[in-house]
């Protein structure tokens, strides 16, 4: 096969494919586009990372179009495809997951981070007795820990204030140039989802989304103090806040 072509079946599935190569990219990840022209030719404009982009495609989008998509190849081209319509029953499942999660396992800071690993939840439950409630969490978090099969760690933390709605995820990725990628998807009382993603490799690059224009603003400004603090230790290269239409604030649930 030819390295630098991409198959009619990969388009037929409804993918996005990037020509250009972006360096932030890992598979798994997740990544919201808005369609800026309607595709023509196979070749549709779109912005994502902060960038026009033109891309092809053979889906069927309109103009302001926002698209949740994941990264499932970076070589010989990025293709990305669109995220699978969760529903009702996956906020009922993740919420559910969280609850018993801290019933079964405990809250942050009274018991270690490592108990919040997914791998050492389901090893500890696989082998305890089963009945359908624990069935049906154990296929829950086995379905959340499929969406990243490159992770070396993958926690789901119950927020560890009472009365609290609050979780995250974190999820540890080694990247292709041998180092680190730390993902923290968290959903907040008050301030509704923020993610942060942390690339570690010869220093910090460090991305914090939301999709509040005024949580952008205000994280802005204490984001700069604290990159001010942080200049002369040469460790953090990049420290940026992101406007990602795809959070939406007050959702109740983790995305």
């Amino acid at each position: 096969m030819n390295p630098t072509h991409i198959s009619q079946a990969q388009l037929r599935t409804g993918s996005i494919i990037i020509k250009d190569q972006i360096p932030s990219l890992f598979i798994g990840r997740n990544v919201v586009a808005t369609v800026l022209s309607r595709p023509k030719e196979g070749m549709a404009l779109v912005s994502m990372f902060g960038r026009r982009l033109l891309v092809e495609t053979t889906m069927n989008l309109t103009k302001g179009q926002v698209l949740n998509l994941k990264v499932h190849a970076l070589q010989p081209k990025v293709i990305l495809k669109p995220l699978e319509a969760q529903g009702v029953q996956r906020t009922t499942t993740l919420a559910g997951v969280s609850a018993l999660i801290e019933r079964l396992v405990g809250k942050l800071g009274d018991v270690p981070l490592k108990a919040f690993n997914v791998r050492e939840i389901l090893e500890e439950q696989i082998q305890g007795k089963s009945d359908p409630v624990m069935a049906q969490f154990i296929s829950a978090l086995v379905e959340e820990a499929a969406q990243y099969p490159q992770a070396l760690a993958f926690l789901l933390i119950p927020i560890v204030q009472e009365d609290s709605r609050g979780r995250a995820k974190v999820v540890v990725e080694k990247d292709r140039e041998e180092g680190y990628v730390i993902t923290f998807d968290m959903e907040t009382d008050h301030m509704g989802v923020i993610g942060c993603t942390a690339r570690i490799n010869d220093g910090i690059d460090v991305e914090i989304r939301t999709g509040s224009d005024s949580l952008v603003d205000f994280l802005r400004f204490h984001i700069q103090a604290l990159y001010e603090r942080l200049a002369g230790i040469d460790v953090v290269r990049r420290l940026e806040v992101v406007m990602s239409h795809g959070m939406q604030p007050n959702l109740d649930m983790l995305v």
